[in-house]
Order: C-alpha cells, then sequence, then structure tokens
C-alpha cells in the first residue's frame, strides 16, 4: 500500500510541519561516511543528536568504525549489509561525490522500505541526475532535502541530520527561538562590483 502524503500537493509531500523534518526518533544511516567532510561533520551531528546515525556506508572499508564522542558508529560496504545486520533507519544522508549521488538515492530506496527521507549534502549534482532523484522520491514516496544542502536540524528539540548546519559547535548556533536561517553557496557573478 503506498505511503499517503500531505494532501492539496500535486506531487508526493509526506512532511506536514516545521516538526517533522529532523525528529529524536528519526535513526540515520550516511552514505560515504568515511568521505573527508562526512567524517568530519558526522560525529558532530551524531553527539548533538544524541546518537541518531545508526550507520554509514564506505564501499571497500566495512568493518570499520567512526568514532564519536556518542559512540562508534559501524561502517558497511553497502547499505544492504547494515540492513542484514539488524540495522534500521528511516533517513539517509548522501555524501558521494556528485556523479555517484543518483545511484546512492536508488539504494537507499531499493534496498529500504522504512526510508521516509533523504538529505543531500553533495555540491554540482547534474540537472539530469537531479531529475532522476526526484522521480525515485516522488515514486517511492521519500522527502528528498538537497541536494547542495546544509542539512536540517531542529534546534528546539537538538537534532541535527546532515550537513554542517551550526558549524562545529551546534549547542552555540543552534539555539531555541522562531527565526530559521538558510544559507547558500554565494554563485559567481559574471560582473565587476
Amino acid at each position: 500500500m503506498a505511503r499517503p502524503g500531505v494532501g492539496g500537493f500535486k506531487y508526493f509531500v509526506g512532511i506536514d510541519s516545521l516538526a517533522q523534518v529532523a525528529t529524536r526518533e528519526d535513526r540515520v544511516c550516511v552514505l560515504n561516511i568515511l568521505g573527508g567532510e562526512s567524517s568530519l561533520v558526522t560525529p558532530v551531528s551524531h553527539a548533538f543528536s544524541g546518537g541518531n546515525v545508526v550507520f554509514g556506508t564506505s564501499p571497500g572499508r566495512g568493518g570499520q568504525k567512526l568514532k564519536t564522542t556518542a559512540g562508534d558508529i559501524p561502517v558497511f560496504n553497502a547499505v544492504r549489509e547494515g540492513l542484514d545486520a539488524g540495522l534500521r533507519f528511516n533517513t539517509g544522508v548522501v555524501y558521494l561525490p556528485p556523479g555517484g549521488v543518483r545511484d546512492g538515492v536508488a539504494e537507499l530506496a531499493r534496498v529500504n522500505p522504512d526510508i521516509r527521507k533523504i538529505v543531500i549534502v553533495t555540491e554540482k549534482v547534474s540537472v539530469h541526475d537531479a531529475r532522476e532523484v526526484r522521480a525515485i522520491g516522488q515514486s517511492n514516496r521519500i522527502d528528498i532535502f538537497g541536494a547542495n544542502g546544509l542539512g536540517v536540524a531542529d534546534s528546539w528539540n537538538r537534532v541535527r541530520i546532515g550537513g554542517a548546519l551550526g558549524g562545529d559547535q551546534p549547542e552555540e548556533s543552534l539555539q531555541r527561538g522562531s527565526i530559521a536561517i538558510l544559507s547558500t553557496s554565494p554563485r559567481p557573478s559574471s560582473r565587476s562590483p
């Protein structure tokens, strides 16, 4: 049976309030967890969120662990291996190179029927691949955030998923309040100031 979405939208939207964007109940799988950026950012997110990362993948490096102050995160070669080990998640974070994003999203959707959200941190995903990622999300009724995202967070409940939103010390910048701040990289301009 298809997962119901929020009514009133032409396309599937599963999240109907900001409170559902990042929750304490979310359990996360990080693709390319041992990559340069991910291996630095994920431990901070994991600790800030009380240990929400269930496992990560890094092909050829399965069996390793990513050390964090909230406990080590196991690393598998593929998502299926983590699921076969009995680990469950509902949210994926993608730190793959641009050419691998589409296949990573497809893997998350194909092997995990429980996935509800995918956060794509990767920059420079091609338009063609982005269209296919959107189609995968729509056909599998998965909310997709990104690409080129800083991640998502809920400062009230101390949850950060993917990206470096809030920097290396999110407890200092992700304070309770009523304002949401979004940031993007500046576009290079062809004009001089």
